[in-house]
């Protein structure tokens, strides 16, 4: 039997240029300040003939894309990556009329000032992995939309931490317990409603928050603390519309010494990250 084929079609496209790496150095007299950021830019617009007909006429080159990145550092030394962000998306709609939308995604490299001799040092630094920012826009003619957040945050606490009163069938080992080690590497996104006063300093306290209600609360589960972490988060921020919070629990399981005649009870863990639960939500208004 034959069959018809059905006319093909575009039906979604995007391109831009990935892993754009640039620090920026503002020196005020003796003072230095840094911020070092890879930059992904990706746009939306009519380029369908680039693909359909061989035709770049419109096609921006990704290279071009990559010196935009470098001259709005140089133009715009001082703002904060969320705001460095907006400009650079807000300059690429005002110079290409056809591009409809522009995605951006930043990753900070954290480096902090060295403390040297009891103060901070004017152009010295240390590099932490610790917590890794991040921020996102979407800017198109009409609207935008700003996301900021950071990854890997590692927590732990030693107690105040149980999982009990969960399902249980003919295929369930594990024990109930009422106190354990209780650890993630976190990664948390949350969205703008309206601009804050300041993206870093709106950051810093989101994480404090975060790490308040972690450790100074009991935690009935993972998912239990996520919940109380994200709606305390939106409860202090009315700027921040809605967070979404990534915690795989990382198990630190008791080390058995009885042959050995000792006994390690709740002293002694083994570190392990697989397999991991991995527990994720986002609280919105």
């Amino acid at each position: 039997m034959r069959m018809d084929c059905a006319p093909v079609k575009l039906a979604a496209h995007t391109f831009g240029k990935a892993r754009v790496r640039v620090l920026r150095l503002v020196r005020e007299q003796t003072l230095h300040r840094i911020s070092e950021l890879s930059v992904d830019m990706a746009l939306l617009g009519r380029f369908d003939r680039a693909y359909t007909h061989g035709d770049n006429a419109d096609v921006v080159p990704t290279d071009t894309m990559k010196n935009l990145v470098y001259i709005a550092a140089c133009q715009h030394p001082n703002l904060e990556t969320e705001s460095f962000a907006i400009e650079l998306a807000q300059g690429m709609l005002q110079r290409y009329g056809h591009v409809s939308e522009v995605h951006i995604d930043l990753v900070e490299t954290p480096w902090h000032r060295l403390h040297v001799n009891g103060s901070d040092h004017p152009h010295g630094f240390v590099q932490s992995q610790a917590c890794t920012p991040l921020a996102g826009v979407i800017v198109a003619r009409d609207r935008q939309t700003v996301r900021s957040g950071f990854r890997d945050l590692a927590l732990m606490k030693t107690t105040g931490s149980g999982f009990a009163g969960f399902l249980r069938d003919k295929v369930t080992t594990l024990p109930e317990v009422d106190d354990r080690i209780l650890a993630t590497r976190m990664q948390a996104n949350w969205t703008y409603g309206a601009a804050p006063a300041g993206y870093t300093q709106t950051a810093g306290t989101i994480r404090s928050t975060l790490e308040e209600v972690f450790a100074a609360t009991y935690s009935k589960s993972v998912q239990d603390s996520l919940w109380r972490m994200g709606s305390a988060v939106l409860e202090r921020i009315p700027e921040v519309e809605d967070i979404t919070l990534s915690m795989p629990n990382l198990h630190y399981h008791e080390v058995d010494l009885a042959q050995f005649g000792l006994d390690a009870s709740n002293r002694v863990f083994r570190p392990t990250d697989e397999p991991h639960g991995h527990i994720e939500a986002t609280v919105t208004r």
